[in-house]
Order: C-alpha cells, then structure tokens, then sequence
C-alpha cells in the first residue's frame, strides 16, 4: 500500500493528473471493472457521490451488453490483468461510441494499457489466487483519482499512510482475537454488510468466501438487509458488519445489536466501536473521512485466511488416516513432502525467485522443516494405531508446548484467559484418552 501511494505522488501524478481533468470536463463518466476491480469501483462510486460527481456505475459485463455508451463519455476501466474478456470487449464497444477510456491496471503490456487513452499501471505483485494484493492497489489509486478530481490525493496521502501503517501493527492483535474468538466456523451462513466506501469491502469479502473458502455467503448493503432480508436470521447464523466513521453508526450497532439477540454471531469492523457491541470487535486505525475502505479489509481477509487454513488442516487429518492405513508412517512421510514441493516452487516462482538471505531466517527456517517432518512422521505412526478422531484432536494441543517455550524462552507474559486455556487443553488429552 505505501509503494502505491508513492507512485501516485511521484510517478504516476502526471497521468493521475491527465486522467482528473478528463474526468472533469466529460458530460458523462461511467466506473466500472469485473470481480475485485469490480467492488473497488463500488468504493470509489461512493467517493465520487460524496464528492458531488455523479458517474454510471455498471459492472463491465452489464456496460458492455445492456447500455448505450454516448459520445464524449469517459469510461474508467479497473481491470488488475487488464486482459479480462468484457474489458478487452468493452475497448472496442468505447471506440466504436467515441468515448475516451481511462486504463487503471497492475500489468503494462496489458490491452487496456495499449487501447486506453490515459492508463495508470500501478505496480503491484499480482496475486495467484484471490486478489488481495492487487485489489489495495487498485482501490487507492481510483480513490487517488477521485480525490483528485473533488479535493486533493496529496492531503489525504500522508494521515491515510499513517493508518495503513498502523493497521500493520493491529494485524497480530486481530489474528489473536480470531483464534480467541467463536466466530469463525466452516458449517456456518455467512453475511456480510457495509455502507457507502465500505460496501465495496463487504462484497470483495464475499469473494474471498466464495473463490478462496469455497464457501457461499451474502454481501449487500445495511440499509437493504433491513428491509426484507432480516427475516432470515437464524440461531448460529455469521454477520459482518463494517461500521461507518461518521454515518449511520447508532442505527448500524442497532442492527448488530437485533441480530445478536435472534441467536447470530457478529463481527465489527470499524473506528471507536464500543467492546461489547458484537462478538467479535476489530477497532480500526482513525483513517482520513471516507477513507476508511482502504484499510478495513483487513480484518475479514485474516478471517478469511484462518478460516482456509482449518478446512486444509482439516482435510489433510482426513487423507493422512487414509494413507496411514494403505502405508507406513515412513512412506506416508516420503510422499508428504513430495506433495509439498509443487507449494514451494509455487511460492518460489510468486517471490520470483528472490529469497531473504537473512542468516537467522534461513537457519530457522530449515530447523521449521526439520521439525515438522519429524513431528508428521509421529503422527502418521500414532494414525496407524490409533482413531484419527483422537490422534487428530491431541496432536493439535501443540500450542500448548508452543505458549510454554514463549513464556519460558522469550519472557511473553500469560493471561488469566490464556492460563485457563491450557489447563483446559491438557485435561481434554485425559478425556480423549478414556
């Protein structure tokens, strides 16, 4: 996110600038993009109305089968390939209409860079699977241009830096409120909601449930939900909800409030939420006004990760008893890490081949493998005389033996709730046990 926002004050002004006086001067702007790009239009359509200029938001499909484009229009493209089938279609329906395309991409020898009149390629690693990476580059630099075309990017860039960065430092804290947390389980209804900038946040979430979790989900508007959908709440239901900074804050609590007492379970999203107001509250760092999208996907992208994570673990328990059964625990070893080198070299070829060489890191590193290998080989060996059903559960106290050697080794101090969670763990092996 910083090197974004130095591109855009240094690089890339002058076409960031170009861009501005284009979308000025046009009697008729229309946003639109295509999955990710897509809902970082829906924040940067709400900035834009905010600001007093109105535009025509249409996903790219929709635009370019559904709508006559008139002439002398500017078209905002947000496409992080820029190679995307409606796009590359929707290029020649702008040309043939006369209107005048503006490119915002992460990749340069893309068709929209080659076929827009203004492009912004804003540099960015692209993402293999779901777009997280590409999708903040992209929502800063289309809020870049609206700030441009109604105040200024450049006093908003330095207190919206400041928030990015200290949101860096809230990451640690919101992983642990997760792992601390209810919230988050893989046979749950998930439902997310969000107002102005942040509705473009609420709808990429959903795709992160949908292309990542590989789970259904619902995202729409607060506003909406209250007028028809409420009356699908039910007992053990997930809602996010993201809260405005200024707009529409008692109401929403309202809402967290209501479906708390019909049986869901609700996660914040926000600036100086009350800690009681869900069960699970994330505080935000204070963001410039209306700029709060920038860094309240953040969150939810944690969710959306550990949530991944359990279904893989989860499934990987499952095929390790499989195996066991068939194989020995040295066999099963073997073929456990020939699956892993596909991953590696998947990760390889996303860093392009530039690994840290940092002494330290390296060493740890290889003694993490180490480990890990030998701890596998025990737990295929104890799959092949035992239940999964409890070698599985025991072999994932391994925390406990982790929190121990950080208080013991690193001085990391222990909670009454932490201390209470491993005593709880340690009897749970007695019960697993009988």
């Amino acid at each position: 996110m910083p090197g974004t926002s130095d591109f855009l004050l240094g690089p890339g002004r002058q076409s960031l600038q170009h861009a501005t006086s284009l979308v000025r001067s046009a009697p008729d702007v229309f946003l639109t993009g295509i999955g990710a790009s897509w809902n970082a239009a829906l924040a940067a359509g709400a900035l834009f109305s905010m600001g007093g200029r109105q535009v025509y938001m249409q996903e790219a499909g929709e635009l370019l089968y559904f709508t006559a484009i008139p002439r002398g229009s500017v078209i905002i493209a947000i496409s992080r390939t820029g190679r995307s089938i409606e796009i590359v279609q929707l290029l020649a329906k702008a040309a043939a209409s006369g209107a005048t395309v503006i490119g915002i991409t992460n990749c340069a020898d893309s068709p929209l860079v080659r076929e827009s009149a203004v492009t912004i390629v804003v540099p960015a690693m692209l993402d293999h699977a779901i777009s997280v990476n590409a999708y903040s580059s992209l929502l800063i630099t289309v809020g870049a241009l609206v700030g441009s075309g109604t105040t200024e990017f450049a006093s908003v860039a330095s207190p919206l830096l400041s928030a990015v960065n200290k949101a860096g430092k809230c990451l640690e804290l919101w992983q642990e409120q997760l792992q601390n947390s209810s919230w988050l389980a893989s046979d749950a209804d998930y439902c997310f909601l969000g107002r102005g900038t942040s509705l473009g946040t609420c709808h990429q979430a959903q795709l992160l449930w949908e292309e990542g979790v590989k789970m259904p989900a619902t995202a729409m508007s607060t506003s909406g939900f209250r007028h028809g959908p409420q009356e699908i709440v039910k007992d053990g239901m997930r809602f996010c909800l993201w809260i405005d900074q200024t707009q529409m804050r008692d109401q929403d609590l309202s809402v967290a409030s209501d479906l708390r007492e019909l049986g869901a379970s609700v996660m914040l999203i926000g600036e100086n939420l009350p800690s009681h107001a869900g069960d699970l509250v994330c505080q935000l760092p204070a963001a410039p006004p209306h700029w709060q999208f920038v860094v309240d996907m953040l969150p939810i992208q944690l969710a959306a990760e550990a949530l991944l994570c359990i279904f893989w673990w989860g499934l990987w328990g499952f095929l390790s008893k499989i195996g066991s059964v068939a194989a020995s625990p040295l066999q099963m070893q073997i073929l456990f890490t020939l699956g892993m080198l596909p991953v590696a070299i998947a990760m390889l070829l996303q860093m392009r081949g530039k690994l840290d060489r940092n002494a330290g890191g390296i060493a740890y590193g290889l003694l993490s493998g180490i480990v890990t290998g030998l701890g596998t080989l025990g737990y295929y060996a104890a799959l092949r005389d035992q239940d999964a059903s409890v070698v599985t559960p025991v072999t994932g106290l391994f925390p406990v033996l982790t929190v121990l050697l950080a208080f013991v080794v690193l001085r990391e101090r222990l909670n009454k709730v932490q201390m209470g969670g491993m005593l709880l763990a340690l009897a749970s092996i007695v019960i697993l046990s009988i």
